[in-house]
């Protein structure tokens, strides 16, 4: 998980406009599988593309652990937030696709965020097959 590290660090270094913090705990990478790996570096870039491009976020934290015999990831932003409502009513296909891959996992995907509150998204895949 060093990838996504250095990755998203370099992506959001490169705006000058947002601090990320990416703490990573506990993880054992060798009790996930490739596909699962690939499939939460899909999942975190996608979703920390959407926070940069929209949020006017000043800051992102992103956590990577294990719990509960799961993998868990979760991104917050300190920007200015939105109805989750209109996700549902979106055409966008990010979201859409963030969706089927947890899915696919057997995992969770949970969305909170409040007009100028910012948003926090949790994603839970079990790290058994």
């Amino acid at each position: 998980m060093e990838g996504l590290r250095s990755e998203f660090t370099n992506l959001i270094s490169k705006t000058g406009k947002i601090q990320v913090l990416f703490q990573v705990d506990k993880v054992d990478e060798s009790l996930l599988s490739q596909g699962k790996k690939i499939a939460l570096y899909r999942i975190c870039q996608e979703l920390l593309n959407n926070m940069i491009k929209h949020s006017q976020a000043t800051e992102i934290q992103i956590t990577l652990r294990f719990k509960d015999d799961a993998v868990e990831l979760i991104i917050q932003d300190n920007g200015q937030g939105f109805d989750v409502n209109e996700i549902n009513k979106s055409e966008g296909l990010g979201w859409r696709n963030n969706r089927s891959r947890v899915e696919i996992l057997n995992g969770y995907f949970k969305i909170e965020s409040s007009k100028g509150l910012g948003t926090s998204i949790t994603v839970k895949i079990p790290n058994h097959d």
